[in-house]
């Protein structure tokens, strides 16, 4: 089990779980980090926003990389995810 601000760019992941208090997770669900759903890391840099992209979407979201040390993630393959 890795930490979204652990990904290496261009990996694609799915959400594990979200480890923080439940404010926090409840924000995080709200833009779209529920357990399951699957993305791509689009972009790291060191100081700034991680840039991620949800799978079977065009939709993109930057998110802290404080925020980021909250969600549990898996890498997987996206055709592996699909089953």
């Amino acid at each position: 089990m890795l930490l979204l601000s652990e990904l290496n760019v261009g990996t694609e992941a799915q959400v594990v779980a979200l480890k923080s208090d439940r404010y926090t997770q409840e924000r995080l669900r709200s833009i779209g980090f529920g357990r399951g759903r699957i993305f791509t890391l689009i972009k790291a840099d060191k100081n700034a926003p991680l840039l991620i992209q949800f799978f079977g979407t065009d939709s993109r979201v930057g998110i802290s990389k404080e925020l980021s040390e909250h969600i549990q993630v898996k890498a997987v393959a996206v055709n592996e995810s699909n089953n």
